[in-house]
């Protein structure tokens, strides 16, 4: 006995899957609503446990706590199911921007050097 996920539901889950890369999913089936789609806990769970079997997604399970990461198999799945280009890439696989360096404080020179005070002293 199958079940049936509506297209809209899974269209949703393959948007936010491209948009973010990864989907954190509590495993819990009576759970009415997924965190962040809106949509019932059980579809999100269906969908992702049939893109795992596809090997579309890698899952990770932590602390009743399923963590699904899109593969690169999984990213050309949903480019084509979505019609993107090929620029289109999740959040995980983007470059960065390095963080700014703090300022480094200028050495003054006009100050004698700690060797040179003791010697002042003396």
């Amino acid at each position: 006995m199958g079940y049936h996920i509506p297209k809209a539901n899974r269209r949703t889950v393959y948007e936010y899957l491209i948009k973010e890369g990864v989907m954190v999913v509590k495993a819990d089936q009576n759970l009415p609503r997924h965190a962040d789609l809106k949509l019932p806990n059980l579809h999100v769970m269906l969908i992702m446990r049939s893109m795992e079997s596809r090997g579309y997604v890698r899952k990770q399970f932590a602390w009743k706590v399923q963590y699904w990461f899109l593969t690169d198999e999984g990213i050309n799945f949903i480019r084509s199911e979505l019609n993107l280009p090929e620029q289109v890439v999740p959040e995980t696989m983007k470059a960065k921007a390095p963080a700014p360096r703090a300022e480094r404080r200028e050495f003054r020179r006009d100050r004698p050097r700690r060797t040179d005070q003791r010697q002042m002293r003396s």
